[in-house]
């Protein structure tokens, strides 16, 4: 669960215009435990103050918080079953109260809306159907995959031919190939060639069953809103280190942090997109990630999937993850620690 894979250096090595090597480089996973040691100490202490009884399980990837009422008695059963076994089970279960689960920095969201914000094609679709401006994301299937009646043809068309399809005519800036469920700007890839595209084509099938492919659109800006219950608790604005070495916005990938995002900014424009996202997908925890197009590109055809002044969802995460921030802003531990803490005490109360 811990280990993942790596292919930044082939991402570096695309940049350069140098030849490729698709042999991924294997994560340790150090980085990924440390990150979310920021939200289990905050959970910790979140639970010692509400008098929850905290626990973790695969190395603190899964925490459970939970309110007991009674402590429950053991009902040793000894392989034999009866209703008066059965009965003493069900009254010590529903003598335990709520018990709250959080996987990753992914909070109890209903089960539809969380694996559609988990899945960054569905989501566009979805975010399509109700008129919601956004980066169109589109599902690549790996050639493994069985033959249904929804894409049968690919045994005739093959898995290529749609992605030299997209990259021929979507974006004369190129593609980006991207894990359809990844997070943290792993595994993604600026593909402007074919060349670039079967390289890591290859490179994702050898580790993915499907990914998920969108055009490659030049941001001018990219903020992110955390939104409890349909209220927004944080707003920054995200800032590339080194534009032109580094294009993601992402904060573990060098991206600063802005706080000063304009009160007018956030009121008629950044808040009334994330409102209406989260409402439509009836989602009560996420982070969504709204960007603005540079304005030379509305006049090209991205203009349909922005609104007038180029404003668009990126993506909506389930999972509500602080660590960089709080990294660059110590001062800010107990603001955000507060965020966690609304999650819980909406879920208990």
């Amino acid at each position: 669960m811990l280990k993942e894979t790596n292919s930044i250096t082939m991402q570096q090595n695309m940049d350069a215009g140098e030849q490729t090597s698709v042999v991924p480089a294997s994560h340790d996973g150090k980085i990924h435990r440390s990150k979310r040691r920021t939200i289990n100490l905050m959970l910790q202490q979140i639970a010692a103050k509400r008098g929850l009884e905290y626990s973790s399980l695969s190395e603190g990837f899964i925490q459970i918080l939970q309110e007991s009422k009674n402590e429950t008695n053991k009902v040793e059963n000894n392989g034999a079953e009866s209703d008066a076994v059965t009965a003493e089970v069900s009254r010590n279960i529903k003598e335990k109260s709520n018990i709250m689960y959080v996987y990753g920095s992914s909070f109890q969201n209903g089960f539809a809306a969380q694996s559609i914000c988990s899945d960054k094609a569905a989501l566009s679709s979805v975010l399509s159907h109700h008129g919601i401006p956004n980066i169109p994301h589109k599902l690549i299937y790996g050639p493994q995959l069985i033959y249904n009646a929804a894409n049968s043809d690919r045994k005739n068309k093959g898995t290529m031919p749609e992605l030299i399809n997209y990259l021929s005519t979507w974006s004369r800036h190129g593609l980006v190939i991207k894990q359809k469920d990844g997070t943290q700007g792993i595994d993604v890839f600026h593909v402007r060639n074919q060349l670039e595209l079967e390289t890591v084509w290859l490179d994702m099938l050898s580790r993915y069953k499907d990914f998920v492919v969108c055009p490659f659109i030049p941001i001018q800006d990219e903020w992110r809103l955390v939104m409890i219950n349909n209220e927004m608790r944080l707003c920054y604005r995200k800032v590339r280190a080194n534009p032109e070495k580094e294009w993601r916005h992402n904060l573990s990938r060098g991206a600063t942090v802005d706080e000063d995002v304009p009160e007018s900014l956030i009121r008629e424009k950044l808040l009334p997109l994330a409102l209406k996202t989260t409402q439509t997908l009836g989602i009560r925890y996420a982070s969504a990630d709204i960007v603005r197009f540079q304005p030379e590109v509305l006049s090209q055809s991205f203009g349909e999937y922005a609104d007038n002044e180029g404003y668009a969802i990126l993506e909506i995460n389930c999972g509500i993850m602080m660590s960089e921030y709080v990294e660059r802003f110590p001062d800010r531990w107990e603001h955000c620690r507060d965020i966690y803490d609304s999650i819980v005490q909406d879920f208990f109360e």
